[in-house]
């Protein structure tokens, strides 16, 4: 592995850990976020788009990966919900594929952006009355409190929002 990609998956793991446990409610070492990644399949070795599922079978597998996240989660004694094991996925892999120069390859386009209160609260802003109720719905769920259902929920709303536009594309929105 070059050394290129040694400091691609360091930084991916290094983002996706910080920004996971952003929340009170999920505190863990970055140490903790990396090994969690890597229980799920997300190694040194698996860096090119060729290790992600095809867009028709993303959203199935990034279940997958939200369930053996909380898995290896609870092993280490952490409590996540699958809106924290989303946000610690999410921010892999569009620090490794997006802002890694990849943003163009088809099966990049099937990412979900890393979902927290800010881009909720930028998209209850900018929303028709259809959307601005369901992202005002999630809001009071709080995402690191998100059931599956309530994630996949969002992702829904997303992907009709952005259509289309990669749902990723919705970051813009996300202000500091």
């Amino acid at each position: 592995m070059s050394d290129t990609s040694k400091i691609k998956y360091r930084f991916a793991g290094w983002a996706a850990a910080t920004g996971a446990s952003a929340s009170p409610l999920c505190r863990f070492k970055v140490a903790d976020g990396i090994a969690i990644l890597e229980s799920i399949g997300f190694t040194e070795d698996s860096l090119s788009t060729s290790s992600l599922p095809s867009p028709k079978n993303f959203d199935a597998k990034h279940r997958t990966w939200r369930n053996a996240a909380i898995l290896a989660a609870k092993k280490r004694k952490i409590k996540m919900s699958h809106g924290v094991a989303a946000k610690l996925i999410n921010l892999y892999l569009k620090s490794i594929y997006i802002c890694g120069g990849q943003s163009n390859h088809p099966k990049v386009a099937a990412l979900h952006p890393p979902i927290d209160s800010v881009l909720l609260r930028e998209l209850i802003k900018v929303s028709d009355i259809r959307h601005k109720q369901i992202f005002v719905k999630l809001s009071k769920s709080r995402w690191s409190k998100f059931t599956s259902a309530d994630y996949e929920l969002a992702i829904s709303t997303l992907r009709s929002l952005t259509h289309p536009k990669p749902i990723w594309t919705v970051e813009s929105l996300w202000k500091p």
